[in-house]
């Protein structure tokens, strides 16, 4: 899995996320921090409480649980699925 490009689609599905978080994001994954930049997009998504769709929340999960972070961030965003 290339979990660097797995993220960066993910990224540009979310619509609302605030420009500088994306950056930041974007940023942690060119110092290939792909730990950092998904706690990072999930803790932005619940403090901005930006709903995301089904597919997009199972993308999330697939990518934490092959990186063996999903137990960290499942509770940050279980509710907010659309």
């Amino acid at each position: 899995m290339n979990v660097e490009m797995k993220i960066k689609s993910i990224v540009e599905q979310i619509v609302g996320l605030p420009k500088g978080d994306r950056i930041s994001i974007l940023e942690f994954l060119e110092h290939n921090e792909w730990g950092v930049a998904l706690e990072h997009l999930c803790a932005t998504l619940c403090e901005e409480n930006i709903q995301i769709s089904e597919p997009i929340f199972e993308q999330i999960k697939g990518v934490s649980i092959y990186m063996e972070i999903w137990e960290d961030i499942r509770d940050q965003i279980i509710d907010l699925i659309k």
